[in-house]
């Protein structure tokens, strides 16, 4: 009797039951067994991907068992063999035969330090944008950087708003290189409403306007913190004689009244007097 064979979705070649990957699901029930032959699948994925690995692993309908990746990664080593065969290998074994991509075990931290080394992005622009590609989450990273450097981002709900602007960006560029012209224009008007909510304008900059007094206080804020007014020189200190006038008509009067005046305000004032 010849033994079963069946062809694979991917390839289209056909295959003994044996060159495919087991499989749990009620959709594989009849044969017990992935459709896409061990091969393509092992084309497919880039183990030195973390985002391939998972991504691969959904569509199979297989856990990412983060324990179990890291051993099957010392195993491969040892072996010099494949890390996803290896974790294919050890995934449908004992306790795990059974589990489908519901029962995967997460180590975000893990997951996010292996995604920033291979991407070199940081784990802030990852918490920001997480669930986007790589492409993208650069594409909206890049938006997002040339709003807070522009304007002002103390607050959460400012930042919020900025990683709106950056997505509706993005849409709306993706939209007009379509020609969805339609799309484009409802979220250019979201980019408006939000950029209303934020109180901010297309031709503001770094938050100087001259449309009123707030906006003046700002400026003033950015010169002081920014690009502060050093100290003159001794010649330009009191070329109106304003401090000399108010320390001694003033301030010296004042030191008389809560006893404050010293022997050497004393002879001053005698000097000065005896000097007109």
């Amino acid at each position: 009797m010849a033994e079963t064979k069946v062809n694979c979705s991917c390839c289209g070649k056909p295959n003994k039951l044996k060159d495919y990957y087991y499989s749990s699901s009620p959709i594989h029930k009849f044969y017990g067994k992935l459709t896409i032959c061990k091969n393509c699948l092992l084309e497919m994925v880039d183990p030195e991907d973390i985002r391939s690995v998972t991504n691969t692993l959904r569509m199979c309908d297989k856990p990412f068992i983060a324990s179990l990746w890291e051993s099957s990664i010392n195993e491969a080593a040892k072996n010099n063999s494949n890390v996803f065969r290896i974790y294919m290998k050890n995934v449908v074994m004992n306790q795990n035969r059974g589990n489908n991509w519901d029962d995967s075990e997460f180590d975000i931290e893990y997951i996010e330090q292996e995604i920033s080394h291979q991407t070199n992005i940081d784990k802030e622009v990852l918490n920001r944008w997480r669930g986007w590609d790589d492409e993208k989450m650069t594409q909206l990273e890049n938006y997002y950087q040339d709003m807070v450097a522009v304007y002002e981002h103390k607050t959460p709900i400012q930042k919020n708003i900025y990683k709106n602007i950056a997505v509706a960006q993005m849409q709306a560029d993706e939209a007009i290189s379509q020609k969805k012209t339609g799309d484009y224009q409802k979220l250019m008007k979201v980019i408006s409403d939000l950029m209303n909510d934020a109180k901010i304008k297309p031709l503001q900059d770094t938050g100087v306007d001259d449309s009123g007094m707030n906006t003046w206080g700002e400026w003033i804020k950015k010169i002081e913190e920014e690009e502060p007014i050093p100290e003159p020189t001794e010649e330009f200190k009191d070329v109106d004689g304003i401090h000399k006038y108010i320390d001694k008509w003033f301030v010296k009067h004042m030191k008389k009244v809560f006893g404050l005046e010293s022997v050497t305000d004393v002879e001053s004032d005698i000097i000065e007097d005896g000097d007109k």
